[in-house]
């Protein structure tokens, strides 16, 4: 058996084969009336000659299979006999986009999304076929990366592709044209929360925190369960301290996030909340070229840090707990020993040196505690020695009752100081320049707390100031991996 080739096949068909030489048509006015009427009537038949549909399967065969020079040729030509029938046309110009697509023909591409427009804006047949889940995936990426966007929104059924499209090209975009970009789209599409989402993210890169929560929560009030967004607040809520809820979000992410900022969000959290054993963990799981990256060197050294703090401070409380109980002995021994020389000086009268120690120590006890201690000074060391040894979880939960404290005593430069650290060190960084600022950390402040102010000033967007901070502060400061790391953050200005 002879195969025809595709050409041979078309030339052989009924339907559109020329008269061999000296063959005639139907002679007569009855034939030319008959010729007029079938250019002119629609076909009544809706059937597709089996010609043209043996050609499309030919063809959807050979794209199965990776033929798609074969699959191209064959329908192509297939899809000139399906006018009549837009739904099996619109099957037909898929697959031919398809193959197209795939032999990287791009301008025959395009012509034929011409013809995929016009069989959908006239009968709907796109949107009204059962393509697969993967075919309609592939067909649309394809789309994205071939078809400009003004040409994709035009056509309701692809609407969608369309805004990925354009969500791709803009987040390419440098940072100053990719905001002017999302407010405008903002104002034209409202109600696509997109590109809420996208400015969001812009203001998370450029360290404007508060911002960018404000506008993740708004997209969530809207919609509870949008993933991205619910991702997005998970790495500011790492940041910003609030790790119980982070946590929680950071499950949600999905798996096209960056798991490089998924770990380190969640190492963060656990920092913060002093689970040491789940940091190493995440820790120990990281690729080497990962773990020497400055910032994540900073937090190995964290968890280092305290880990043995908290082993310290149980060491402390140990043997506080064991001087107490050897206190409490003494006492009840002493208590002992006085009860019996009290029963034995019943009997005689107090002498003249007794009533004077007597009287002294009256003296003495009369004087109000509030005269001899000061109860700023003891709440100042107690926070202290909290900063010194406590875990991130301890800090977490004295942050409001130090703040408290330094509200109500503005004029105290210590206590301004350590409501600053605390916040500091929980990455809250409005309120670490409030304090910090209070405290006049700006003309008299040492190094390392003008330091902190820089690093705070820069995580909440200040560039040229943290800047300025810095070049004051940086000749007194231990140049240690941590300051020179910040540091070149710092003076590139978040580029």
């Amino acid at each position: 058996m002879i195969e025809l080739s595709n050409t041979d096949r078309v030339k052989s068909s009924p339907a559109i084969r020329p008269l061999a030489a000296g063959e005639h048509s139907v002679a007569g006015p009855v034939a030319a009336i008959v010729c007029l009427l079938s250019l002119l009537l629609p076909a009544v038949s809706s059937a597709v000659d089996p010609f043209y549909e043996r050609l499309k399967e030919d063809g959807i065969q050979a794209y199965t299979r990776g033929d798609y020079e074969s699959a191209a040729v064959d329908l192509r030509f297939a899809c000139f006999g399906m006018l009549d029938e837009p739904r099996v046309l619109a099957q037909c110009l898929v697959f031919l986009a398809l193959s197209q697509a795939e032999v990287g023909d791009t301008e025959a591409l395009n012509h034929t999304f011409d013809r995929i427009s016009e069989v959908e804006k006239g009968f709907e047949a796109l949107s009204q076929l059962d393509l697969s889940t993967e075919l309609r995936r592939s067909l649309e990426e394809h789309l994205k990366r071939s078809i400009p966007y003004d040409r994709l929104r035009r056509l309701p059924a692809f609407h969608d592709v369309a805004r990925q499209q354009l969500e791709e090209q803009i987040r390419v975009m440098p940072s100053e044209q990719r905001r002017v970009e999302l407010m405008l789209r903002m104002e034209s599409e409202p109600e696509y929360s997109t590109w809420q989402v996208l400015l969001a993210e812009l203001d998370f890169e450029d360290g404007d925190y508060p911002t960018a929560l404000a506008t993740t929560e708004a997209v969530l009030l809207r919609e509870p369960g949008r993933q991205v967004a619910l991702c997005l607040r998970g790495k500011l809520g790492a940041r910003a301290g609030m790790c119980d809820q982070a946590l929680v979000d950071l499950d949600q992410c999905s798996e096209s996030e960056s798991q490089s900022e998924l770990d380190l969000a969640r190492l963060r959290c656990q920092i913060s909340l002093g689970d040491w054993d789940a940091a190493e963990l995440l820790l120990s799981a990281l690729s080497n070229s990962e773990i020497r990256a400055p910032t994540l060197r900073q937090l190995a050294r964290e968890i280092k840090r305290g880990r043995k703090a908290d082993v310290e401070a149980a060491a402390e409380v140990e043997a506080g707990d064991v001087a107490t109980l050897d206190a409490a002995a003494e006492v009840l021994v002493k208590l002992s020993v006085n009860e019996a020389e009290a029963l034995a000086s019943d009997t005689q009268p107090p002498s003249s040196v007794e009533v004077e120690d007597s009287a002294a120590t009256s003296s003495e006890a009369a004087v109000p505690e509030s005269e001899t201690v000061d109860p700023i000074e003891t709440e100042i060391e107690r926070i202290t020695n909290l900063l010194q040894v406590g875990s991130r979880k301890d800090l977490e939960s004295i942050l409001t009752e130090a703040h408290r404290f330094a509200d109500e005593n503005p004029g105290r430069t210590e206590v301004q100081l350590l409501a600053a650290e605390i916040a500091y060190r929980l990455s809250r960084w409005a309120a670490a320049i409030t304090y910090f600022d209070r405290a006049g950390v700006f003309e008299t402040g040492r190094p390392e707390h003008q330091f902190y102010l820089a690093v705070s000033l820069y995580e909440s967007g200040d560039h040229v100031t943290a800047q300025e901070m810095l070049r004051r502060c940086l000749p007194q400061l231990e140049q240690t991996d941590f300051v020179q790391a910040y540091s070149q953050r710092i003076k590139s200005g978040g580029n």
